[in-house]
């Protein structure tokens, strides 16, 4: 079992200064402080397993497992910045969760869904008041794979050859529910359209948007089975 923890107070995401400027999720630009890395696995479970005996001759055969379990990534719950954080491609002022209806530091719009904003929250174990960046992660990922060898006499000189079948994400195949890996979005991921009071400095909430830090890797959640011969020279 691997666990780690680790930080930074620039991630890097890009190749450009523009893009790395703009995809930090932060709630004073000219400060940003160091906080858990995007790049951090929390925990991170593998297990290894082979047999191997000889049925038939000198030939080898073999059974080997491999397998992985693994939190997610982190990733920040973010707000509209246009008024605080400056202008990006989205938004990256750190999420502000009031009290209530009647918190202080916020005015709700008319277009505001409140109800299921508050359901959300509670869903999502969110506390008050200003979120983290990256305190939140992906869901767990688990993938089983399984190799089977069988050794052949190649009937020259005493050259090996190998019957292979590789079967990538066991669970997968048994049940397409089983074997998903799972990773937080790229993004930060932009719940609440804000904007601020520049009479009072509340945060003014316009509208919400569903959304969760997670997202399926679906090409790397497939099985795949492959069938194949090696002739060892």
């Amino acid at each position: 079992m691997r666990d780690t923890d680790a930080e930074d107070v620039m991630p890097m995401t890009s190749s450009v200064a523009q893009s790395n400027f703009e995809n930090l999720a932060t709630n004073d630009i000219n400060d940003p402080m160091a906080g858990t890395s995007n790049y951090l696995v929390p925990e991170r479970l593998t297990f290894h397993a082979s047999y191997a005996n000889e049925f038939f001759g000198d030939n080898t055969t073999r059974i080997t497992l491999r397998a992985f379990a693994s939190e997610g990534q982190p990733q920040s719950y973010v707000m509209g910045s246009d008024d605080q954080e400056g202008f990006g491609r989205f938004g990256r002022h750190l999420l502000y969760v009031p009290t209530g209806p009647t918190d202080p530091n916020v005015q709700f719009a008319p277009t505001f869904d409140q109800t299921a904003f508050f359901n959300w929250v509670d869903a999502e174990g969110l506390g008050s008041g200003l979120q983290e960046r990256n305190a939140h992660h992906g869901r767990w990922s688990n993938r089983i794979d399984m190799r089977f060898d069988q050794e052949f006499p190649a009937f020259i000189g005493d050259t090996k050859g190998r019957v292979f079948l590789k079967i990538y994400n066991v669970g997968n195949l048994i049940d397409d529910e089983w074997g998903r890996v799972n990773d937080a979005k790229f993004f930060s991921v932009q719940v609440v359209n804000s904007s601020v009071d520049a009479g009072t400095g509340q945060y003014i909430f316009e509208s919400f948007s569903e959304d969760t830090i997670s997202e399926v890797l679906e090409n790397r959640s497939l099985y795949e089975i492959r069938l194949g011969i090696e002739i060892d020279f």
